[in-house]
């Protein structure tokens, strides 16, 4: 792998990303046209119910469980016999709960759910045929786990898929019991696991919430791919695998070199020696981390934690509300920690703003002190799984989708007819890591997730087209009867399919391709959608008879506002003219009002002091005689004061100031 320098953007890619968003824009809307008319025999629910048959046929009734394909040694793969579980769980819910309870039995004492299961048959093999890591006795896992198990950590796919379980077993169920049943079973298998990775395997400080990853074969990238070539490369240059690499050398059998999956004898032996360490280590993280050269904190397996961490709280929330009292109460102990844990957003931490994407971070070791770790400067497609994990900022969003579209230059993954392949177009110019149905699952998903519908449609359209156009080109006599192209990879650039020892029945492809044809709350595998076309008519014409009323409504509305307007009583607010007249005769009005006031006033003034005045100003000081001499005397006398008032009066109401004489 020709790895640039840390930092550096030589293309441009960053300074060029706000330019080329209108692009991006463009590349959308013309991949969501982007679909290849095909024949009938693959429409995509046919190839859905063949699919739906592939898995059915690689079911392992004694296992309880989905082989990796027909014929396939009796080797169970757990993130293979979870996408099967999780692909069941609508068409068979109790094959997929009687699979998922399957994988979590072979869950070790300390919390770990292994990634491979052994049948009990091969419980002595050192190694199985057409199965390139080695049997159950190379790992030696006697006292971490009663079944025959490999020493690797399992995708943390499990509470996601039981989350699934659950929701089909409520609505199949004519009682929910039994899905609240099925919560409670298998809540402490869950929260063990969860447990174990954000302890166990969290970093040193443990503040950031990733986890860190032992040994290749515990990512979803292909064996193959040149990214593990180099970080073995630099295993071995630390020095930490020189007491296994001796051991390891020559310590397999030759037909494991004729498997499509080898990767080459220089980093298959170095794989090998990193197993015999971690198992030298009897599987303690500590130990691990200190003598064995390989930590990494990939971006997919963190962002599967992080998606799985939100499933396992919304488990307890149900169990919670709708368990019973003794198992709600058990589960509280718990809540804490399942809270915290679904609160974080580690993923994000791997984000590189130099590179604009996503990058694992990898370190050979402790040394002494706490790890030291650094980005891989590689892009491959489990960087773009973030997208799995949840909702991104809307930058890094588009960034990761610029780069599945574009091609050319640094970050781009647009290499051939068909998206996304495992490793992008500058990074490794001369691999073809091909199309695998399982990642395009993770991206349509994390998409989808994303509100980035139209190029989640695009991978989509490109899952169908690839099977289809594969099984139009089948030989039916090949490995089936029924020729129909569930291959695990296919060539990005012509789609045809990639060497493999599972062939055209592969249960990883088959799952995926069910998974990517349907979101979680509808089955388009049916034949007819849930409502018809007459009955969205109907609904969008009753819709349209609304619209129009509300808008009538409005109308009449407003024209009788406007005539009220225009009334006589609120004349005066649509003519500026008449509203200034108005104000200044209210003006006059309140001058009159206010002068009508002051003599008034004054004059009660004026009759009070009159009424204060001395009796002998007013008649003489004589006493008057009683009777009609009495009455006349008194007439005469106040005559001259009446008139006395009088003249004040008039004085008074000329304005003029009264001054008796």
């Amino acid at each position: 792998v020709a790895c640039r320098p840390r930092g550096t953007d030589p293309h441009g890619l960053h300074s060029r990303m706000v330019s080329r968003r209108l692009g991006f824009r463009l590349l959308a809307l013309i991949a969501t046209t982007a679909t290849v008319t095909t024949s009938a025999p693959c429409e995509y629910r046919t190839l859905v119910a063949h699919a739906n048959k592939v898995l059915g046929a690689n079911w392992d009734a004694e296992l309880g469980a989905t082989l990796t394909s027909h014929g396939a040694p009796r080797v169970l793969d757990t993130t293979t016999s979870l996408l099967a579980a999780y692909a069941n769980a609508k068409q068979q819910p109790d094959r997929a709960r009687t699979e998922f309870m399957s994988l979590t039995g072979a869950q070790w004492s300390n919390g770990m759910l292994p990634r491979h299961i052994y049948a009990p048959s091969l419980a002595t093999s050192l190694w199985i045929e057409d199965e390139l890591i080695p049997g159950p006795l190379a790992w030696n896992v006697t006292g971490v786990s009663a079944a025959a198990t490999s020493g690797l950590a399992a995708l943390p796919l499990f509470s996601i898929v039981a989350e699934r379980i659950y929701d089909e077993t409520y609505d199949s169920s004519p009682h929910t019991a039994d899905a609240v049943s099925f919560a409670e079973s298998v809540f402490d298998s869950l929260y063990k696991y969860h447990d174990y990775l954000h302890t166990e395997r969290a970093a040193s400080d443990g503040g950031d919430g990733l986890v860190i990853l032992y040994h290749p074969w515990e990512t979803e990238l292909p064996t193959t791919s040149p990214v593990f070539a180099e970080l073995m490369r630099e295993a071995r240059a630390s020095g930490g695998l020189a007491n296994w690499t001796a051991a390891a050398d020559d310590s397999f059998p030759p037909q494991q070199a004729a498997l499509a999956d080898f990767p080459g004898n220089a980093t298959f032996r170095s794989e090998l020696a990193l197993a015999q360490c971690i198992r030298a280590q009897r599987y303690d993280s500590a130990q691990i981390e200190r003598h064995c050269p390989f930590l990494l904190q990939d971006v997919q397996f963190n962002s599967v934690l992080q998606a799985a961490d939100q499933a396992l709280w919304r488990i307890v929330k149900l169990i919670e509300n709708f368990g019973s009292a003794s198992k709600a109460q058990a589960t509280q102990s718990r809540i804490k920690n399942v809270k915290g844990w679904a609160a974080k957003k580690p993923v994000l931490g791997l984000w590189s703003q130099a590179r604009q994407t996503y990058l694992s971070e990898f370190g050979t070791g402790e040394n002494g002190g706490a790890p030291k770790l650094s980005p891989v400067d590689a892009e491959v497609v489990s960087n773009l799984a973030a997208l799995y994990g949840g909702s991104l900022p809307g930058s890094q969003r588009d960034a990761l989708t610029f780069s599945m579209m574009s091609s050319g230059g640094s970050g781009s993954f647009q290499c051939g007819s068909y998206p996304v392949p495992a490793c992008g177009c500058a990074e490794c110019p001369a691999f073809d890591g091909g199309v695998w149905m399982v990642q395009n699952h993770f991206l349509e998903r994390g998409l989808r997730l994303n509100n980035a519908l139209s190029v989640a449609d695009w991978v989509r359209n490109a899952s169908i087209n690839l099977v289809c156009n594969t099984s139009m080109l089948e030989d039916p006599s090949s490995i089936h009867a029924d020729p129909w192209g569930f291959h695990r990879a296919f060539d990005q650039v012509t789609g045809a399919p990639l060497p493999d020892v599972h062939g055209n029945t592969s249960t990883a492809a088959a799952a995926a391709f069910v998974l990517t044809m349907r979101e979680d709350a509808t089955d388009p595998s049916k034949p007819h959608a849930p409502v018809g076309h007459s009955v969205v008519l109907a609904l969008m014409v009753v819709e349209l008879g609304l619209a129009f009323a509300v808008g009538v409504g409005c109308l009449v509305t407003s024209i009788l506002m406007m005539r009220k307007l225009r009334s006589e009583r609120d004349a005066p607010l649509l003519f500026p003219q008449r509203r200034q007249a108005e104000r200044q005769s209210s003006a006059v009005q309140r001058q009159e009002e206010h002068q009508e006031r002051q003599q008034q006033q004054q004059q009660e003034r004026l009759l009070s002091d009159d009424a204060e005045a001395p009796v002998d100003q007013l008649m003489p000081d004589t006493e008057a005689p009683m009777g009609i001499v009495g009455f006349v005397a008194s007439s005469v006398t106040l005559i001259p004061g009446l008139r006395w008032l009088r003249r004040g009066r008039g004085a008074s109401a000329a304005g003029g100031a009264y001054a008796p004489s």
